[in-house]
């Protein structure tokens, strides 16, 4: 029994915010640290760490109270570059965080779709009351909306046409869709007359259909009345 490898840690729910977190963090920590340690800056503002990190937070988010606002030509010239770069990398954040929150509900959705067998009972679209593992498979993936249902029509149709012939509900290899000994012969059949192997084939069951036509022809009139009874019935055979 094969075992999944258990998820890392950073790619958890939790671990994703937390890593998420840790990014807005960094993304302010150089706005913080240009305003506590240039030292014009830090003598006009007076400012604490804490307010530091306050202002930080402030413009990395683009919230903009303007409570605190730089009072030198270089704190601006800091803000102007640093608003650019930290727009960016709250963008990436905020990216990580709406992709983790989509993921886990998508993969809960997915779960629900695998396990419901609530509406499985559609996917006996002959009426037979009962459903093959095809039947299940595609209508399941139909409900995980990774086929379209007028691809699965078009197919449907597709096989039934090349099932009209006998109606057996499966195709024979060699009659209806070809061998693999017959794919080779094709591709140099085709390779020589410069065709694609779809003519090639096409010809080959044209020349089958007929074949098969002439045949059921000679079998019917080959067949004779060999005896006729008093009640007026006869009795046929092959010849």
């Amino acid at each position: 029994v094969k075992h999944s490898a258990a998820t890392p840690w950073h790619e958890t729910l939790g671990g994703r915010f937390f890593l998420s977190f840790c990014y807005l963090y960094l993304t302010v920590a150089p706005c913080a640290c240009f305003f506590m340690l240039y030292t014009p800056e830090a003598e006009a503002l007076e400012l604490t760490w804490a307010d530091a990190f306050y202002f930080g937070t402030v413009v990395a988010t683009t919230i903009g109270f303007g409570d605190i606002v730089p009072q030198t030509s270089g704190g601006r010239l800091f803000l102007t570059c640093y608003m650019l770069v930290a727009s960016v990398c709250l963008a990436k954040i905020l990216e990580t965080i709406v992709t983790t929150v989509s993921d886990t509900i998508g993969d809960r959705i997915v779960g629900e779709i695998f396990e419901s067998t609530t509406w499985v009972h559609k996917a006996d679209v002959h009426k037979t009351g009962f459903i093959t593992e095809s039947d299940f498979i595609l209508f399941k993936l139909q409900q995980l909306q990774l086929v379209d249902a007028d691809v699965l029509n078009r197919l449907v149709q597709r096989f039934e046409y090349l099932d009209s012939a006998n109606r057996e509900g499966y195709l024979t290899i060699g009659d209806e869709i070809p061998s693999k000994e017959m794919v080779e012969e094709m591709e140099k059949e085709a390779k020589r007359n410069g065709e694609r192997i779809m003519q090639v084939w096409r010809r080959r069951r044209q020349h089958l259909a007929g074949r098969a036509a002439a045949s059921e022809i000679s079998s019917h009139n080959s067949t004779t009345i060999v005896e006729e009874k008093g009640d007026g019935r006869g009795v046929y055979i092959d010849a």
